[in-house]
């Protein structure tokens, strides 16, 4: 985190740190920010190295209405990306809502694809530690140098070109073995079943 923190420090043409319990500007700041500015990245994306398979545990306890069934979801869950085997932009999929924790649906098992907060930094891509340190620097950037026109530059350097970049060669670095979401909906496979 440290490093990460320093490459945002960086960009603001700030001193670096050598902790994070250091009582100057720049540590205080990245000690506040850091850990929900990370949280957000890894929820922007479907990070290779932060994915987590989970066969999800019933609760005794039903949803009051909407749902028959309702599973704990992981404590180091930021996002759920497929559920029972449909990706989340699969719009055939098995309806469910997260909520509280949970995950609310009708099917009678959940097995959950899910971005987890991973804290441990040597599994960072260095692309990721890159958008990282570009989306900190921009929140960082309010906090030690007060308003300034620097913010929109150093948001608009993660939002245009730094996390864009990332995202792309993370996606490219594997390929999904069911094909394409149209092919791959319930509805598509079940018409197609019998053939």
């Amino acid at each position: 985190p440290v490093d990460i923190c320093n490459l945002a420090l960086g960009h603001l043409g700030e001193a670096p740190i050598a902790s994070l319990d250091e009582t100057n500007a720049g540590a205080r700041a990245c000690a506040l920010h850091y850990s929900p500015t990370r949280d957000e990245v890894l929820r922007s994306h479907r990070w290779n190295f932060a994915i987590q398979r989970e066969i999800l545990t019933e609760l005794e306890a039903v949803p009051l209405f909407g749902f028959a069934h309702q599973y704990t979801l992981p404590a180091d869950c930021l996002r759920v990306v497929e559920f029972n085997d449909s990706d989340e932009g699969d719009w055939i999929s098995s309806p469910f809502a997260i909520e509280d924790g949970k995950l609310l649906t009708d099917d009678s098992e959940a097995r959950v694809v899910y971005i987890r907060r991973e804290e441990d930094v040597s599994k960072y891509d260095p692309l990721f530690c890159k958008a990282l340190a570009a989306k900190l620097a921009a929140d960082l950037s309010e906090s030690i140098r007060g308003s300034s026109g620097k913010t929109g530059d150093l948001l608009a350097l993660y939002q245009n070109v730094t996390a864009p970049l990332a995202r792309r060669v993370d996606a490219n670095e594997g390929r999904r073995r069911k094909g394409t979401l149209p092919l791959n909906s319930q509805f598509v496979r079940a018409r197609y079943a019998g053939r």
